[in-house]
């Protein structure tokens, strides 16, 4: 049996090296990198709010986690349940799910949180949505559901966040089945047949030499 099959840390993975090559501030110095990462927003922003303890300025943070999973009877490759490959191999028709990630940016300013949004935006619209290659499966996102989540209340015990919040969504997303080998498949049957005629005539035989 294959071991090695796409799972959804596999898709995450592809969120993330997007997100990583699409996002980006000119004006930030050369050590302060818009950081990705999987992680829900609690544990984002905890990651976040570390940095400014230690006296460093922190940079943008984007972290996004798979929120939803879709699977539509329609969107199935009914046609087929398995086949067989190389009269060897079993392959499964693999599941197709539709994949939803919350996305939150956690930036410095508003005009930062406002950048960062809209190239996002741009590069995973609907009408072009970005596109890449996993296992030499094509991956598809978009983006959509825009949302500004600062806090704007001036209070003493908490700072002033800059915040949006998204949602990137794989429209199909392939999950295989493991192949499974199998080396006793039934290949071809022989038949012969034999003529008992001579056996028949001898015990014929024999029963009239025991009546005489």
């Amino acid at each position: 049996m294959q071991d090695q099959f796409i799972v959804f840390e596999e898709y995450a993975k592809t969120v993330k090296i997007a997100l990583e090559n699409i996002l980006h501030d000119y004006n930030m110095g050369d050590k302060d990198k818009v950081q990705v990462i999987y992680a829900t927003p609690p544990v984002a922003f905890a990651s976040f709010s570390q940095n400014t303890v230690n006296g460093e300025d922190p940079g943008p943070l984007v972290s996004f986690y798979l929120k939803g999973i879709e699977i539509d009877a329609e969107d199935q490759l009914g046609g087929f349940t398995s086949i067989l490959l190389q009269k060897k191999y079993n392959y499964k028709a693999p599941i197709v799910a539709k994949l939803q990630y919350e996305v939150t940016i956690n930036a410095i300013k508003e005009s930062q949180a406002d950048l960062l949004q809209a190239q996002i935006m741009m590069a995973m619209p609907f009408n072009r949505p970005y596109a890449t290659k996993l296992n030499g499966q094509w991956v598809t996102m978009e983006a959509k559901d825009f949302e500004n989540a600062s806090t704007i209340e001036i209070e003493t015990d908490k700072d002033k966040t800059s915040k949006r919040t998204l949602r990137i969504e794989i429209p199909r997303a392939y999950f295989d089945y493991p192949i499974q080998e199998n080396d006793r498949f039934i290949q071809s049957i022989n038949s012969h047949i034999f003529s008992v005629e001579k056996v028949a005539t001898s015990i014929q035989r024999s029963e009239k030499d025991e009546n005489n």
